[in-house]
């Protein structure tokens, strides 16, 4: 008996000294020998996987990408898969550049949507009530895997605060030329989404660095060379980053 994984991802790192480099890939790319060897691997445990499932993305900053010439498709399990230029997992489009664009707009077109009917039928609500269903239905969304949206471009980021924004005015009964949105979202004791980001990007660092929880997100606490007056500041190492996705 065999079994079928899904929803694994494999993420592989190609350094500048690979043979994309020369913007020509190998006749056998290697990628197609991770996915063979994991192919191996996971028939020893009576597991498969489903080529009709699985996608191929390639990650990468504008100007490697326009100098790459990708491979059409990738042989997983004996099938050719075609390498997308967006791939969904987990309700969380990424596209190749890693500017989450695509994701914003589903978010907005999704969160619109519901927007609309909340809209006709709020004149029947309280406004408690009214509360409770904009948190769960659109407030949700804007909160779900909103980490990401860290470094995006202010444009992108100025979908989701006008989305907010409307969703804050159907709840108070409010016209654009009545009120701030500002003033609404103090009142309903809603942060803005930036800093709704921040919180959760803060609260993850507080349970890492006080509960040590999750343990699989290792934080490194900033030690200076030398002894310096914010040595006792807790303050957290910056890893280096070198490139920056999305530009």
């Amino acid at each position: 008996m065999e079994c079928t994984i899904t929803n694994t991802l494999t993420i592989l790192s190609y350094t500048p000294h690979s043979p994309w480099r020369s913007c020509q890939l190998e006749p056998r790319p290697p990628c197609t020998l991770y996915v063979r060897a994991a192919t191996l691997v996971l028939g020893k445990w009576s597991l498969l996987l489903n080529p009709t499932k699985s996608e191929v993305l390639l990650f990468g900053t504008r100007q490697r990408l326009q100098r790459l010439t990708l491979p059409a498709n990738v042989t997983v399990a004996g099938s050719s898969v075609t390498v997308n230029c967006v791939l969904k997992t987990l309700r969380v489009t990424l596209d190749s550049m890693l500017t989450f664009d695509d994701l914003v707009n589903n978010v907005v077109r999704s969160c619109s949507y519901h927007l609309r009917a909340l809209r006709h039928f709020r004149p029947f609500l309280s406004i408690e009530v009214a509360k409770t269903m904009a948190a769960s239905i659109v407030g949700s969304r804007l909160d779900y895997c909103n980490a990401l949206f860290y470094g995006i471009t202010q444009s992108t980021m100025n979908k989701l605060h006008r989305l907010q924004n409307n969703l804050a005015r159907v709840v108070c009964e409010v016209g654009w030329h009545h009120a701030h949105s500002a003033d609404l979202l103090r009142d309903l004791h809603w942060l803005p989404v930036h800093k709704r980001m921040m919180f959760k990007a803060v609260s993850l660092c507080y349970r890492l660095c006080r509960l040590g929880e999750p343990a699989y997100l290792p934080l490194a606490s900033y030690i200076p060379a030398r002894h310096l007056r914010s040595s006792n500041s807790d303050r957290l190492n910056e890893p280096p980053a070198w490139i920056a996705i999305g530009e």
